[in-house]
């Protein structure tokens, strides 16, 4: 089997094309993505679409989902510590997966939901995440 190199204005325009801004994060919802917390991201698109293949095969078979499959994956962009900070990835899935299960995704530290990964981890993208008042409420005396 004949291996082909792509350049590196190509895996340059792949880093581009898989990269996704914290602000977009607002996109996904906990149904159709979640954030895996320190994971390189491959460089070619053949790469990509195989780790897409693995994982989906990892969560079918721990439990993580039980339909469904990896069709993305986009390194966040614009982590403060820069090229030496931790690489996150926004992991997308089919609309038909629903989701990680519950109880599951709280086995491991290194798989976040979508909205946790916005609130706990904006500072690390020089975002500030404004407390929503309404949330918290006081207890009556």
């Amino acid at each position: 089997m004949q291996k082909t190199k792509e350049t590196q204005a190509e895996v340059t325009a792949t880093r581009k094309e898989n990269t996704i801004a914290f602000a977009e994060l607002e996109n996904y919802n906990d149904s159709n993505s979640f954030v895996w917390l320190a994971m390189l991201l491959p460089t070619t698109e053949a790469e990509i679409k195989a780790t897409c293949e693995e994982i989906t095969e990892w969560l079918l078979e721990k439990g993580f989902i039980s339909k469904g499959s990896v069709i993305d994956l986009k390194n966040i962009s614009g982590n403060i510590a820069g090229a030496g900070g931790r690489n996150d990835v926004l992991v997308i899935l089919s609309k038909d997966c629903g989701g990680l299960a519950p109880l599951k995704r709280l086995q491991t530290d290194d798989m976040k939901w979508t909205s946790d990964f916005i609130i706990n981890y904006a500072s690390d993208y020089g975002n500030a995440v404004e407390d929503d008042e309404d949330y918290y409420e006081e207890d009556e005396i």
